[in-house]
């Protein structure tokens, strides 16, 4: 399992949001075009249901992932 802070948060438009995620150990991530992330946040320390994104940012920048919703 994988620990990411937000480290950007905002509107693209009136109905789209981006957040950017940094990995807390600074670890590459890798992907494909294509596929998507499964991310499940903690809220009281007990684990949110886990929902899937697509990744909308380049695969050459392998030290953050951004999703949009």
């Amino acid at each position: 399992m994988y620990h990411y802070k937000v480290v950007k948060n905002g509107l693209l438009t009136p109905t789209v949001r981006s957040v950017v995620l940094k990995a807390e150990d600074n670890t590459s991530f890798l992907f494909e075009p294509g596929q998507y992330v499964a991310i499940s946040m903690r809220h009281q320390r007990r684990p949110t249901t886990t929902r899937c994104f697509s990744i909308a940012s380049s695969p050459i920048d392998r030290h953050s992932v951004e999703i949009c919703a």
